[in-house]
């Protein structure tokens, strides 16, 4: 059973990214629907841990937020924005591509540059910002290895249909 978001609240909390989260297993549609503050979801459509339709798509069209983005790491995993460990290193055991992803590099480069738009926007009320959290930038920004979306826009119906998003 999902816990009441009013258990969650926290009054410093003024902005929220989260990677490959776990939304629809922790709190319900109707509590999403009453999360204020900016939100920025990040999924890989890799993701067999947080299954990206489950976890983050669809909780994304649960929010009412009006400042709320949802990001997609084409091919992404759980993993793809971690920091990797050298594998040479005595006290590393190395993960399989296929945990990590393509490549964590370009994941990472995605997380910067879009966090710090997204947290230049909301919190540090930065207008010069915003452009770089449209769709535009993400494709702009896209690399053919790990390819990146974002949406700000999407129903459920979109998402049955296959329909176009903004």
């Amino acid at each position: 059973m999902p816990q009441p978001l009013s258990d969650l609240y926290d009054e410093r909390v003024k902005a929220i990214v989260a990677i490959n989260s776990i939304g629809s297993s922790l709190i319900g549609a109707a509590d999403f629907s009453d999360i204020q503050i900016p939100v920025m979801l990040m999924s890989g459509s890799a993701d067999t841990i947080a299954p990206a339709l489950i976890e983050q798509i669809r909780p994304f069209t649960w929010l009412a937020t009006p400042n709320k983005y949802l990001v997609l790491l084409q091919g992404g995993t759980h993993f793809s924005t971690i920091d990797v460990p050298d594998p040479t290193a005595a006290d590393v055991i190395p993960l399989p591509s296929e945990i990590i992803g393509p490549d964590p590099k370009v994941a990472q480069a995605y997380l910067k540059a879009l966090s710090v738009a997204f947290f230049q926007t909301h919190l540090a009320q930065n207008p010069d910002y915003r452009f770089y959290l449209g769709a535009t930038y993400a494709q702009s920004i896209s690399n053919q290895v790990l390819p990146i979306s974002l949406v700000q826009s999407l129903t459920l119906l979109q998402i049955a249909t296959n329909a176009p998003t903004k």
